[in-house]
């Protein structure tokens, strides 16, 4: 299969399980040190809270992969967020400290200076990866918001995510670093 045969689309409540098995898969090392198991329903009702700023790459009714942006504080607002402060007692019981230690790190490293895109999350299952899926799901998602500086947070390790924002025109303006290594801080400027 190739990128051709991928389609992309809003979101919808359907897709959140898809996603979230995406998540997981992608991010497993982290996931694990930072929980002492995968708080699936908790991921679950966050990403309900982010489904209208998240777009699918959809495969033969197949979700492959997924980008969600975060154009501010709106998606934190409204009656799906007592659904997730709901979930917050089963997520504290299998939350490691690792993890308040990254929430304290991120809170302190954020740039709260002006109102900016968030990339929360990209992921592609690993089969499809290298197809230019990820590519495609970024500029869908930035075109979204052309009048937003964007911003991001990526491991320096993870080299294809980085040659992937960089070809979209993020550039690296930081470091920061969280109980399970480093963070590159990438922005990109609203399109002229």
């Amino acid at each position: 299969m190739t990128s051709e045969d991928v389609k992309l689309r809003p979101c919808q409540p359907g897709d959140l399980s898809s996603v979230v098995e995406i998540y997981h898969e992608a991010f497993q090392p982290e996931l694990s040190f930072f929980f002492k198991r995968f708080p699936r329903r908790f991921f679950e009702a966050a990403f309900c809270l982010l489904v209208k700023d998240t777009i699918v790459a959809e495969s033969q009714h197949d979700v492959v992969g997924f980008v969600t942006v975060t154009p501010g504080l709106g998606p934190m607002t409204g009656t799906r967020m007592i659904r997730l402060v709901l979930k917050l007692p089963k997520l504290l019981a299998s939350t490691r400290f690792s993890l308040f230690m990254y929430l304290l790190q991120k809170l302190r490293n954020s740039d709260w200076s002006e109102p900016l895109l968030g990339i929360a999350c990209i992921a592609v299952r690993t089969r499809w990866r290298g197809k230019g899926i990820g590519r495609t799901l970024m500029r869908q998602a930035l075109a979204r918001y052309p009048d937003m500086n964007a911003i991001l947070d990526v491991r320096p390790w993870n080299r294809s995510a980085i040659r992937l924002y960089t070809s979209v025109g993020f550039r690296r303006t930081g470091v920061w670093g969280d109980p399970f290594g480093g963070w590159a801080v990438m922005r990109r400027s609203k399109s002229p």
